[in-house]
């Protein structure tokens, strides 16, 4: 409300510039809000996982829902990797869910996946290092539709930005070298 009179203020004032950066201020606090608010009734910890795939290989968008809100996504490229139907999509997704929630990782009671996985001793790997049940499975109801969404959002959006071909001509880059380094070396000081 604060900004928002402000904003009135300034565009009486004819200070168009402020009105603008003030209105600016205003879409990020609204944006911000609705990423926060809750969007699973009970308060759940939810992880929903969509894959697609694109013009040469696939894409897994994944959307992280903690307490009921949604707190962060994330997304992977595979390029080269297309899989050939169902099964084989099934697979994929099953041996990721088992090396993405790696030992000192959360997994949450439910995971969301774009289709039903047959192989059980996922369902038992997660839930035996969760040490609680975790149940996999489709969207079920609007709320968990439109969290898929958000994660094939993050599948086709996120990935460009994490794409890396080769990681060393990266940090040749960012330290101004003028070839990629052959070796790191790092020393623990503690």
């Amino acid at each position: 409300r604060v900004l928002r009179s402000e904003m009135q203020a300034a565009a009486e004032a004819l200070e168009f510039e402020k009105a603008a950066t003030l209105r600016d201020q205003i879409r990020a606090v609204r944006e911000t809000v609705e990423r926060q608010a809750a969007v699973l009734p009970g308060g759940d910890d939810v992880d929903v996982v969509e894959i697609s795939p694109h013009d040469d290989g696939i894409r897994l968008g994944m959307a992280f829902v903690r307490q009921g809100r949604l707190m962060d996504g994330r997304g992977f490229v595979w390029d080269g990797v297309v899989p050939e139907g169902e099964v084989q999509t099934r697979d994929m997704l099953g041996t990721f869910l088992v090396q993405f929630y790696g030992p000192g990782k959360l997994v949450p009671s439910r995971i969301i996946l774009p289709l039903t996985l047959e192989d059980e001793s996922v369902v038992e790997h997660l839930s035996e290092r969760s040490g609680k049940p975790v149940r996999i499975g489709p969207p079920r109801g609007d709320h968990e539709r439109e969290l898929m969404a958000i994660a094939r959002t993050n599948a086709m959006n996120q990935p460009r930005l994490q794409r890396m071909d080769n990681p060393l001509e990266d940090v040749a880059a960012r330290l101004g070298l003028t070839e990629a380094p052959a070796r790191i070396e790092a020393v623990d000081v503690s």
